[in-house]
């Protein structure tokens, strides 16, 4: 003999998945809204200077690879959350987050970097 669910279990049944389901929803919206994305990427075991006006300035040289496969290289001044120490090379996850051009700004950096993880350190001489 089959048993079937009764009514009010196929009630409590479908609130506990539309509660799961917005749930869900809600924790992986956060970074799509604000066009998020997550990089592993490799710094350097040292800073490049570059001049700037109107001082020069000690940048972190990034390089690695994005989800989507797309290589990349560039110099950033902070990771939030990240203390570099010269002559160690890292690699980290990090979280990429694009920027808004601020009225009065002239080259705002593309992005705002946040680490999510130090994958390793290594000395590197």
């Amino acid at each position: 003999m089959k048993k079937y669910l009764s009514c009010q279990q196929l009630r409590i049944l479908i609130m506990l998945l539309a509660v799961m389901t917005t749930g869900l929803m809600a924790c992986h919206s956060d970074d799509e809204a604000d066009g998020s994305e997550y990089w592993t990427v490799t710094l350097d075991s040292y800073q490049t200077e570059q001049n700037g006006f109107p001082f020069p300035s000690k940048y972190l040289a990034v390089r690695g690879m994005r989800d989507n496969g797309e290589e990349y290289f560039f110099h950033v001044g902070e990771i939030e959350g990240f203390n570099y120490e010269e002559g160690y090379r890292y690699q980290l996850l990090i979280k990429a987050t694009p920027t808004l051009q601020q009225p009065g700004t002239c080259n705002p950096p593309p992005y705002k970097f946040k680490l999510v993880k130090v994958i390793s350190k290594e000395w590197f001489n």
